[in-house]
């Protein structure tokens, strides 16, 4: 190989590189039938944080079992009409708070002892409850446009969300914390056998 066409090479893998890299802060699409979901789902988790910082403010306990059961027949209601089987959006939104409390007791935690939030406290009825009830609408339509790869067998459907999982999470900067709420978001997605 001669010197010109190494340096050529050099620089394509170069290239290809800032481009990987460029793609990367972009944001760009990692799967589309999995994108939709994987981004409300962390939004929801991102919104945990906020609806700790409201509970902390309030003196609310993390646990409130009359929103969820509230929350729960709403979904098992609204599935049908999003492409959605009413069990499987029950099940997948049992996750998805069981993802949130996660989040909220850690940060209640570690607020007891380390001292408050900065800032101050959203409002949990008037600013978040609205913002959770978007991303429900998010989560289901999400959960209908991954139905193909949540449909396959269960080992083809967790490499690729767990791919996707993974890059989304990286993208999103999520910390351990948030990473660990996630993979409780997403357990028991794939169905399959």
């Amino acid at each position: 190989m001669s010197h010109y066409s190494r340096i050529a090479l050099r620089g394509a893998l170069s290239l290809l590189v800032l481009l990987g890299t460029a793609r990367a802060w972009a944001g760009t699409p990692v799967d589309p039938a999995l994108d939709p979901l994987l981004h409300a789902v962390i939004e929801r988790l991102r919104v945990g944080d906020e609806v700790a910082r409201a509970k902390w403010q309030s003196h609310k306990p993390v646990e409130d079992t009359a929103r969820e059961q509230t929350l729960l027949a709403e979904v098992e209601r609204l599935a049908p009409a999003h492409g959605v089987k009413p069990a499987q959006a029950r099940k997948f939104f049992e996750n998805q708070i069981a993802a949130s409390k996660l989040i909220q007791s850690v940060l209640l935690d570690r607020w007891r002892r380390g001292g408050p939030p900065p800032g101050p406290a959203p409002d949990l009825v008037k600013d978040l409850r609205p913002r959770l009830d978007r991303l429900t609408v998010n989560l289901l339509d999400g959960l209908a446009q991954a139905e193909p790869i949540i449909a396959l067998p269960r080992p083809a459907c967790a490499a690729r969300l767990i791919r996707a999982a993974r890059e989304q999470a990286h993208q999103a900067h999520l910390d351990k914390l948030h990473r660990a709420a996630l993979e409780e978001a997403l357990h028991g997605v794939c169905a399959g056998r």
